[in-house]
């Protein structure tokens, strides 16, 4: 037998004995019976509790597909158990998250409780293994992409580190994304520039990357300026990787953008001059450590009245006499910038006409007695 027909029938033997871990289960859920792959590494020992990965497909693909992205491989080696949740069938566009991301009147699956589907998925499978609670992650493409991004801001208290391919906050999500993930998230997003199905700049189902990225930066009071890093160039497939990382003088949170330039709307693998898994893995191991001591205590003050009309009244506790605000549009654009000195009354109205400030949803920030915690509510101006 010759060297190549020994490794043939190695990597052979190899594909099947991973694709014999690959098991397929239901449970049932209050949106249905819901299905979902599980890859469990063959060194699996419940005395050494395991990282979890859970991996989103886009529009119209399966579990079976996206769980072919490699993730599996790195399971034998880290000791990772691997899901790919399926999503369920829209009437309209097949199998789709309830993740935000329409165009124009219509959003697929808006009625399907994907987020409370994804969290019964942790719960069933911690009670079947044994999972290092700080060492749970999500990931996803397009579709799957914005249905990660949803979750950074509703499930966080769950799932520790994510990141993105090609999906940003949808649409339908972006009047209530502002509400406040609780916490610094760290997140990485991947996008190509040459992107028709998602744009990168001009996107028809939610946000531009920037936006995206903006919105981060003010969540985790992210330093304004990132380290810059070109990756390195060394495949012939026509990409180039610029690098943009961010993180905060306040906590331990990282925000990484891969901008791809000249990539589309595709999963980029070990032939590019950059793996999406690979990195995805790196990211998630390297920011997996942000301790409690690293979340900000929050400033307690109230908003009144919601919606707003002609102002708002911050009321803030007694220790508190100084405060910094500051108020961005959904863009990512700051439209307001404060110092404020506390009355005895220990309120402060701001009349929105004075501010320029004209009805729509905009994200108040506010820091306290000079220190460096930050608070962000939504506000609604009628």
């Amino acid at each position: 037998m010759t060297k190549k027909s020994i490794l043939f029938l190695f990597l052979l033997i190899t594909s099947i004995f991973y694709g014999q871990q690959w098991q397929t289960a239901t449970f049932q859920h209050a949106s249905g019976l819901r299905e979902y792959s599980i890859y469990v590494p063959s060194n699996y020992n419940s005395q050494n509790p395991a990282s979890l990965v859970i991996t989103l497909h886009g529009l119209g693909d399966t579990m079976a597909n996206f769980r072919n992205i490699g993730f599996a491989d790195l399971a034998e080696t880290q000791n990772i158990i691997v899901i790919c949740p399926q999503a369920i069938s829209d009437p309209l566009l097949g199998t789709a998250w309830n993740s935000g991301a329409g165009y124009a009147i219509y959003t697929p699956n808006a009625s399907v409780d994907d987020i409370g589907f994804i969290s019964a998925l942790i719960d069933k499978v911690k009670q079947d293994y044994s999972i290092n609670n700080n060492k749970v992650f999500a990931c996803g493409f397009s579709m799957g992409g914005f249905m990660t991004e949803r979750l950074a801001l509703v499930l966080n208290d769950k799932i520790k580190v994510f990141a993105s391919v090609a999906g940003t906050f949808g649409n339908a999500i972006l009047p209530v994304a502002q509400g406040t993930p609780g916490r610094p998230v760290s997140i990485a997003h991947f996008h190509g520039t040459t992107d028709a199905t998602i744009g990168y700049t001009n996107n028809n189902f939610g946000n531009s990357v920037d936006q995206l990225i903006s919105y981060w930066k003010t969540n985790n009071s992210s330093n304004s300026s990132p380290v810059y890093t070109a990756l390195a160039n060394t495949a012939n497939d026509g990409y180039t990787v610029d690098h943009y990382r961010y993180t905060s003088p306040v906590n331990s949170s990282v925000i990484e953008l891969f901008k791809v330039n000249n990539a589309g709307h595709t999963w980029l693998n070990s032939q590019n001059d950059i793996s999406y898994t690979q990195k995805i893995w790196e990211f998630f191991t390297q920011n997996s450590s942000l301790a409690v001591s690293d979340v900000p205590s929050p400033v307690t003050f109230s908003v009144s009245p919601v919606p707003a009309k002609d102002f708002i009244t911050l009321s803030f506790p007694k220790n508190y006499s100084n405060i910094e605000l500051e108020i961005t549009d959904f863009n990512g654009r700051k439209v307001l910038s404060e110092k404020v000195t506390l009355d005895n009354s220990n309120r402060y109205m701001l009349h929105l006409k004075s501010a320029h400030l004209s009805h729509g949803v905009y994200l108040l920030s506010v820091k306290a007695n000079n220190e460096n915690n930050v608070t962000v509510k939504k506000i609604i101006i009628e």
